[in-house]
């Protein structure tokens, strides 16, 4: 069983995170209140996936179909800051912090919010991509500490090595390795005695298996909520796929190179050529403004590695739904969901 209970090495008190504006300048240069749910769900309607704002200008987003606006929507002071972490087997973790500093101390929420994008998919991709579809602005302007996460291959954490093989992870690698220390980095920077988790597709997947686990982190989950996010694959469109085409499976084989083929997807957006039916994948088309699905497509998704990808086929779609390599641990157990006291 996997365990919640693996205690992190002792670490110094974290230092201030960087400044977003400082951190991307310097790599510019180098290269040349109501209840949390009630806050969320009046945002979800107009708020869709998201990457990150200095990614790209006016005039390149211009080229893609229109002008991007990065103009603030929700809060003109809003800050921004840089962190970094490990998990407890050496991979650098990546997170960002948002606040509204314009609010007083009694207009504060008193816990922070952890929102982990899903698979393959980064950060700011994910909840941050424009000011205008900003779920992190929105909830930082409402109050909250909001802080989203880059796992180890996503967004700007760790990727990856191209020449070793063997570097790779799965699904419980997450949840044992990378989770834990996020979590840990954040309170102990907040101080704060509880968190919110926020997860969207697999980072919804990861909230229910610190659930399941009930161990330490879950006795300190002030609330949980998973944005299409399910750990029951059966009747799926993967699951039909693998049905009618078992050879697509194979196509998998060696990992996934989802980056490849969004940004392939970008070039023919808004196009004759385009392929909406694939670019249903990642988001609803009537939903999302033109420029946005390119900024979108070219930036957020990530390589998936072998491992991950036979963790995830071979038990998602089962009666049981998504669980550890070896089966003994299932990430939405319904006697530990039952017992737990998250809402």
């Amino acid at each position: 069983m996997l365990s919640a209970d693996m205690e992190l090495e002792d670490k110094e008190e974290p230092e201030p995170g960087k400044d977003i504006e400082k951190v991307a300048a310097k790599a510019s240069k180098a290269k040349s209140g109501g209840s949390m749910s009630k806050t969320i769900v009046r945002a979800i309607g107009s708020i869709t996936a998201g990457t990150w704002r200095s990614a790209l200008t006016n005039k390149v987003a211009s080229f893609f179909g229109s002008a991007t606006d990065y103009t603030p929507v929700y809060s003109q002071y809003i800050k921004k800051t840089v962190h970094e972490t490990l998990s407890t087997d050496g991979w650098t973790l990546h997170l960002v912090h948002s606040t509204d500093t314009s609010l007083a101390a009694h207009q504060r929420k008193n816990h922070p919010i952890l929102m982990c994008p899903g698979l393959a998919s980064s950060g700011a991709g994910t909840w941050d991509l424009l000011p205008k579809v900003s779920l992190v602005d929105y909830l930082a302007a409402a109050g909250y500490d909001v802080w989203y996460i880059d796992i180890r291959g996503n967004g700007r954490a760790d990727k990856q090595s191209r020449v070793d093989i063997d570097d790779q992870w799965n699904i419980d690698d997450y949840l044992v390795q990378d989770v834990p220390a996020c979590v840990d980095y954040v309170l102990k920077y907040t101080k704060a005695d509880m968190f919110h988790w926020m997860g969207h597709s697999m980072g919804g997947m990861l909230g229910s298996g610190l659930c399941s686990q009930a161990g330490k982190w879950s006795r300190r989950m002030r609330s949980v909520m998973l944005v299409a996010s399910g750990c029951f694959g059966d009747g799926s469109w993967h699951c039909l796929l693998k049905k009618l085409i078992p050879a697509a499976t194979c196509i998998t084989t060696f990992g996934f190179p989802a980056h490849i083929t969004t940004q392939g997807l970008a070039l023919l957006a808004n196009t004759p050529a385009a392929l909406s039916v694939f670019e249903t994948l990642f988001y609803w088309c009537p939903n999302m403004e033109k420029p946005t699905r390119k900024v979108l497509l070219n930036q957020c998704f990530n390589f998936i590695p072998q491992r991950l990808v036979e963790q995830f086929l071979a038990s998602h779609d089962s009666p049981t739904g998504l669980s550890n390599t070896t089966g003994t641990f299932l990430y939405a157990d319904p006697d530990m969901l039952a017992a737990c006291k998250v809402t």
